[in-house]
């Protein structure tokens, strides 16, 4: 297939990773929306490089969109309500979250179980009860942003690490 005329845009996050956005019309590869291997097959195919392009191929470097998503749980050991979490717990959930947030690609939803279970994986103890405050729901950010963390409190304090 050619993409003569095409419109080709890659979104670069970092150096190591690079998610394609955007569309490849006439003639060529229509409707690949979202389909990283797709367009970037059809780029490879194409003798497209960062920094010069075949002719007729547009190439634009866009940059994501940063939306910080405050994030609030308690922790609660539901084998002793009255129990003080420990600063250790705290901790490991505090630095779930943070992993968690950063893992997400552009375009990847804040999923609030995935989150529970990553703070759950990290304290590692089935007496401790997670529940997810705020965001009270998923987080759907749009084709050209990426969450991150804002503020995250924990047991009604906020955490600094």
């Amino acid at each position: 297939a050619t993409i003569a005329g095409a419109h080709v845009v890659l979104q670069i996050l970092d150096l190591f990773q690079i998610a394609a956005l955007g569309q490849v019309g006439q003639d060529g590869l229509a409707g690949l929306h979202g389909g990283h291997a797709g367009i970037l097959a059809a780029v490879q195919n194409h003798g497209l490089v960062l920094g010069g392009a075949a002719a007729g191929i547009h190439v634009q470097a866009i940059y994501p969109v940063i939306v910080t998503q405050d994030v609030a749980i308690t922790l609660v050991n539901i084998a002793d309500p009255l129990a003080v979490i420990s600063e250790e717990y705290i901790n490991n959930a505090g630095n779930a979250i943070i992993a968690y947030c950063n893992s997400l690609s552009v375009g990847d939803i804040f999923i609030v179980s995935q989150l529970e279970r990553a703070v759950g994986n990290a304290i590692d103890d089935a007496n401790i009860d997670i529940t997810t405050v705020t965001p009270s729901a998923n987080v759907t950010p749009t084709s050209t942003e990426v969450m991150r963390h804002g503020t995250i409190t924990i047991n009604g304090v906020v955490w600094n690490g």
